[in-house]
């Protein structure tokens, strides 16, 4: 199956797509391979958006939205700032509602819990819908 994975373009600015193949399979680990494949990084010219070493600690498929646990080095090694904040947020949700439309949100948890922000800028205390402008 074709999917898209949202990566930062070389100037940090803005969200760029890379297209890579995953196994069709059920929706859940389709999903988790998504994020696999985005937590791994790009292979073309772009940029991170989730810290290394960050792990997918789990998935939950809701109505309407997929709930996204990670481990707290998303927040620990994440780099600051608002630009990178948005861009590491919106490349999770991005790479989940474009990729599944049967989604309309994204629940990120970090170890569990729901926090207000990963870095002091982007509320994530709530389910978030893709935003192509970011």
């Amino acid at each position: 199956k074709s999917i898209s994975l949202y990566f930062s373009d070389i100037a940090g600015v803005k969200l760029g797509i890379e297209k890579r193949g995953i196994n069709k399979g059920a929706t859940v680990l389709e999903i988790k391979e998504v994020m696999e494949q985005l937590i791994k990084g790009p292979s073309e010219k772009s940029m991170r958006t989730i810290p290394e070493r960050t792990r997918l600690l789990g998935v939950k498929l809701d109505k309407e939205a997929v709930v996204l646990n990670f481990s707290s080095e998303i927040t620990i090694k994440h780099p600051g700032g608002s630009s990178a904040e948005i861009q590491t947020v919106y490349s999770i949700v991005n790479s989940i509602v474009f990729n599944f439309p049967e989604f309309k949100k994204v629940q990120i948890l970090i170890d569990g819990k729901n926090v207000k922000t990963l870095a002091g800028h982007i509320d994530i205390s709530l389910p978030l819908a893709g935003d192509k402008t970011k």
